[in-house]
């Protein structure tokens, strides 16, 4: 068909555009959103982004499957790395091969030597603190200083575990290690904790098998992006808990209360008792100890754990130790990271460390001289 022309003197006919193809689109679509991405990575990295301060240990967790599967613990194997966030609290975390925080060690204890193994979340872990300030570390040196010079202090704790995690990493993995003691720390927000849908652990390990989704998601987590929308989303969350005029308590169980509370506790117990009946088939002995919550001390308020947890221990026959008498005792200042954190500083873990080995002695749950 010939194309049909204007007749003189009339304006040229307009052109017909030619449609895009619906894969043409997608493709633009894709090139405006891919290029002020790029730019935006490129421009935080010349900044010096990323800088690691929000992911603090995110940075130290173990996504690869095949070295996953090998080590006991959850973190990469044998790296040491510099956690910078907050600064005014950066310290050093050295990871050994088994994938826990601290010295080298074996799977098995050597012969002779009486392991303990520390279950708990980053007051375990030890956030904030050096590795010869953690609560296993300072432990192993007050029993050994008491003369039980053949025990060995195995720290299993990660950040943002609870129970829950706690219980199913002893039983997948932490078993392999043999202890002859498991001690528990229990800290306030181990309640809230139990709120979330899946545990921290078995979504680590989901992540681990989504193959090449996973993949990508590690990627992103590792951009100079990922860490202005960490950013963007604390202060967000800061800035609306400001203008309500609440206060954020990370570690506390102030907000639980009720029949919430109620359900949570069971929820607690059912896996303490799921904890200690795989310890009692093993004959391992389970002892849980209370990290008092730093806000309840220093706003005065009357403590509830405690006594709870007292209770829920003595129904289940698990021995119980607690540190509040001695954390009550002194300035909150003295003990924790306040007012910057509300996680213990090293003096908090001596005290916390002092008491657990006085009872372990005088319970005869570790071996003397």
């Amino acid at each position: 068909m010939s194309e049909v022309t204007p007749a003189k003197g009339e304006p040229p006919l307009p052109r017909k555009r030619r449609r895009l193809s619906a894969r043409r689109r997608l493709q633009f679509a894709a090139l405006t959103v891919v290029i002020p991405l790029l730019l935006l990575e490129g421009g935080l990295r010349l900044m010096g982004w990323p800088t690691d301060r929000i992911r603090t240990i995110k940075k130290l967790i173990n996504f690869d499957p095949e070295t996953f599967d090998t080590a006991i613990g959850v973190f990469r194997p044998g790296i040491t790395s510099r956690v910078s966030w907050p600064p005014e609290l950066a310290y050093t975390a050295r990871i050994n091969s088994l994938g826990l925080r601290g010295p080298e060690t074996t799977v098995e204890p050597a012969p002779g030597v009486f392991r303990i193994l520390c279950l708990g979340d980053s007051t375990t872990f030890g956030f904030y603190v050096e590795e010869d300030e953690t609560l296993p570390q300072q432990l192993q040196r007050e029993l050994r200083a008491a003369g039980a010079e053949r025990v060995e202090v195995v720290n299993g704790g990660c950040g943002g575990w609870s129970i829950n995690d706690e219980a199913d990493f002893y039983s997948e993995r932490a078993h392999k290690l043999k202890p002859r003691l498991v001690v528990l720390t229990f800290c306030g927000n181990d309640l809230a904790d139990l709120k979330r849908p899946r545990s921290n652990y078995a979504s680590l390990k989901a992540q681990l098998g989504e193959g090449g989704a996973g993949r990508i998601k590690r990627v992103l987590y590792a951009t100079a992006t990922y860490e202005l929308l960490l950013r963007i989303k604390i202060a967000s969350k800061q800035a609306r808990l400001k203008a309500r005029g609440e206060v954020a308590h990370p570690l506390s169980s102030g907000a639980i209360a009720g029949e919430e509370g109620d359900r949570l506790w069971d929820l607690y117990a059912g896996h303490l008792t799921r904890l200690r009946d795989e310890l009692r088939r093993s004959q391992i002995p389970l002892v849980l100890c209370y990290l008092p919550d730093a806000w309840r001390l220093q706003e005065g308020l009357t403590e509830v754990d405690d006594g709870r947890l007292g209770a829920l221990c003595e129904r289940l026959e698990i021995p119980y130790v607690s540190a509040y008498p001695r954390f009550s005792a002194r300035p909150v200042t003295e003990l924790y990271h306040a007012p910057i954190d509300p996680h213990p500083n090293a003096q908090g873990n001596a005290v916390l460390a002092e008491v657990t080995a006085r009872f372990l002695r005088e319970r005869g749950l570790i071996p003397g001289r």
